[in-house]
């Protein structure tokens, strides 16, 4: 079988599954475009399943996801949080903000636009807990300051950084659970699955 024909196997093979199966958007996707307080409008299902668990449009997880897996296959275009981290390293700020300005807009990234910084701050808050009680203790300004620094004047579209300049940041400081990120029982995880089976029905 030539590499042509292997693709558009593949794509028959895409199209058979999606035929397969009945795909429903959730409240939050469709809030604004019609009125949440009517019924969802359901296709007809004529026997079909319903959705449940990876969706065929979209590139397969790992079992076990890492944070860069979900900035890879989950997250919109994340050059300027890239650029935001970059931008802290080259102002020698410790690695703990450098991790920050690399997570801060991940709400809007592969999530939710409204209040995207309190999901942000929700996702990644279980996986770096020691830092988090610690800054409850003292107070915030500076470090708040900072980021929001290295947030503003990160949107340079001729510059380009690649999520692996990051890996031992992230190692360092963001506690990877080893059930994989949306599988380890932690008060966000339910968020983190959300992001991956975003069409899952329930």
């Amino acid at each position: 079988m030539t590499t042509l024909q292997q693709a558009e196997a593949a794509d028959h093979a895409q199209i058979e599954e999606l035929d397969r199966l009945v795909i429903v958007k959730s409240v939050i996707y469709t809030s604004g475009e019609r009125d949440p307080r009517a019924p969802l409008p359901r296709p007809p299902d004529q026997g079909k399943r319903y959705l449940m668990g990876h969706d065929p449009r979209l590139p397969r997880m790992p079992d076990r996801p890492t944070l860069f897996d979900f900035y890879k296959l989950r997250f919109g275009p994340s050059n300027h949080m890239l650029q935001s981290a970059r931008l802290a390293q080259k102002n020698g700020l410790p690695e703990k903000l450098v991790l920050a300005c690399l997570v801060h807009d991940i709400g809007v990234a592969g999530f939710i636009r409204g209040d995207h910084g309190y999901w942000a701050a929700q996702l990644v808050e279980p996986y770096v807990e020691r830092a988090y009680q610690h800054a409850r203790r003292h107070k915030w300004y500076m470090s708040a300051r900072l980021l929001t620094v290295n947030d503003l004047y990160a949107f340079d579209p001729d510059v380009r950084v690649e999520l692996d300049e990051f890996t031992d940041v992230v190692g360092r400081h963001f506690r990877q659970p080893e059930e994989g990120l949306g599988f380890d029982e932690s008060p966000s995880a339910h968020m983190w699955r959300t992001i991956m089976w975003p069409t899952r029905y329930l």
